[in-house]
């Protein structure tokens, strides 16, 4: 009886010591499990951080693409007045050009634009006809000036050496 006792002796105290390491084991467990539970909890935020600065960074970009699809847009408004302001300027010249024109006779209005276009080419060349020759007759009477000069001089020497 005595090795019957013995054993169950050494198996209770067995029995404690794997209890024992049984509830080691578990608040080990315990311990990893929230150390993992705290590491997922952390893991997750930062994964929200990320989002949170992922979208962050695409609203910066999608602000910048704004600021600058509207400075475009700014500056075809401003091309769209300028072309407008411009096509009025044209709109007004083209309005006193038919007045004045109201103000030709019949027949040079009703002429075709090449027969006024050869009458402007035919002024012209009259014109520079005219101005060369006011030139050459300028070009004479200086030269008939510095004659009458120097023979009004010759002719002044000759009376005073009579």
């Amino acid at each position: 009886m005595t090795i019957c006792i013995f054993v169950f002796v050494l198996s209770k105290s067995e029995i404690k010591r794997l209890k024992v390491d049984s509830d080691v084991m578990k608040n080990a467990k315990g311990d990893i499990c929230s150390k993992i539970v705290e590491r997922q909890r952390k893991i997750a935020l930062l994964e929200n951080d990320s989002s949170t600065l992922s979208q962050d960074d695409a609203y910066k970009n999608m602000v910048k693409k704004i600021d600058a699809a509207k400075a475009k847009f700014d500056n075809l408004t401003q091309m769209r007045s300028e072309l407008a302001s411009e096509h009025h300027k044209v709109k007004q010249s083209l309005e006193e050009l038919k007045c004045r024109m109201d103000n030709y006779e019949p027949k040079l209005r009703d002429m075709p634009s090449e027969a006024l276009e050869e009458e402007v080419r035919a002024l012209m060349s009259d014109k520079s006809g005219e101005t060369e020759y006011q030139e050459s007759m300028q070009s004479q009477i200086d030269t008939i000036k510095v004659n009458m000069f120097l023979n009004f001089g010759r002719f002044a020497d000759y009376t005073l050496n009579k």
